[in-house]
């Protein structure tokens, strides 16, 4: 039916592996398990089993069909609790942003065998920010020749008051992704074309209802950000809500020409 399938592998937010091999689960130095505010466990992202584990997980849904793996939560996690996480690893000598670097060429390697494209999620506050790279461990520029395409999420909502120099990010959904994309164009244009991962944006169909001055986003607030991708140059785009709840509204019906 000429559909592009794309499996999505949720990475090192794991409490499923992190119960069944809890010498895997990434630890605080009392023993305790490194959780989000949800109370799910993480693994940890520099074990090597772990990667293998996300790599073969990732060969079955190649083998199944998909056209392409989207490892998504690839970074470390953020929190009091990861704060006191014991890694196991000189993190100086060897650093976050390396680990999920190394992790996906391992993964790619093996899955560009099967014929499978390989792409990330990343935070789109990476993006000209050396602080959360630091933190997460996602280095966009690096990145952006590590994988075949990069999904920065740069959902206004997730962007503070005042960033862009917008009160609310979140009530400007044109701005505030035309300002993100900039950025995605600033950090990779050093990358010869060839060897640039394709970019294809995470756009926000949501309400961010917690957000102070948040706006309803509906269809003029969903064909805002999409052309915003376009006028920066790019092509792709992918929606997320997590209801999983869609609407056509914002989309063009078939023929129709986008501006």
């Amino acid at each position: 039916h000429n559909i592009y399938t794309i499996a999505r592998i949720v990475c090192f937010k794991d409490p499923i592996l992190a119960a069944a091999q809890p010498e895997l689960a990434l630890t605080k130095p009392d023993g305790k398990p490194v959780t989000d505010a949800n109370g799910l466990a993480w693994v940890n992202p520099y074990r090597q089993e772990v990667w293998e584990y996300l790599t073969e997980l990732a060969e079955m849904a190649a083998d199944l069909g998909f056209d392409e793996i989207q490892y998504d939560y690839v970074r470390f996690p953020v929190g009091s609790d990861a704060d006191a996480a014991d890694y196991g690893v000189d993190m100086e000598a060897y650093p976050k942003r390396q680990a999920i670097q190394d992790f996906l060429s391992y993964a790619g390697d093996r899955l560009h065998e099967k014929g499978c494209v390989v792409t990330a999620d990343v935070f789109g506050t990476i993006i000209g920010s050396e602080t959360d790279v630091q933190t997460v461990g996602q280095d966009y520029t690096a990145l952006g020749q590590t994988v075949d395409a990069i999904s920065p999420m740069v959902y206004p909502s997730h962007y503070a008051n005042g960033v862009f120099g917008l009160k609310v990010p979140d009530a400007h959904p044109y701005e505030t992704v035309s300002a993100a994309m900039q950025g995605s164009a600033e950090e990779l244009q050093e990358i010869p074309e060839a060897e640039r991962a394709v970019v294809r944006p995470w756009l926000q169909a949501f309400t961010a209802t917690w957000v102070p001055g948040h706006i309803s986003y509906n269809g003029t607030q969903i064909r805002e950000q999409i052309q915003a991708v376009y006028d920066a140059g790019y092509e792709e785009w992918i929606l997320w809500n997590a209801t999983n709840r869609y609407s056509p509204d914002g989309l063009l019906a078939a023929g129709e020409e986008k501006q």
